[in-house]
């Protein structure tokens, strides 16, 4: 898990779309907001939906820098919303194991 949280630390991506995200956390929903972004049923393992997530926003962010005609600035932030929604439940239920 190591690998993947300095992964996502390491992100880096324009302050207004960050903060845009972090704005959506306080009305994140995410059971559906993840059927949205996968369009199916998703892993009960949240490393696995962490993992899925964080691909899928690499995949999104490729699209944002390269001009892509298909790149969705909506659903850019809705992953990336997703992406720290997981990642901070991950880090909780962590720390409370240990």
């Amino acid at each position: 898990m190591t690998d993947l949280s300095s992964a996502i630390t390491s992100l880096r991506r324009p302050s207004l779309l960050v903060h845009t995200a972090k704005l959506a956390l306080e009305r994140f929903k995410r059971e559906t907001t993840l059927d949205r972004i996968f369009g199916f049923e998703v892993s009960e393992d949240p490393k696995d939906v962490l993992m899925d997530l964080y691909e899928a926003e690499i995949d999104i962010n490729e699209q944002r820098k390269t001009g892509d005609a298909t790149y969705s600035i909506a659903r850019h932030i809705s992953v990336l919303t997703a992406l720290m929604h997981e990642a901070q439940s991950l880090a909780q239920s962590e720390q409370l194991s240990t």
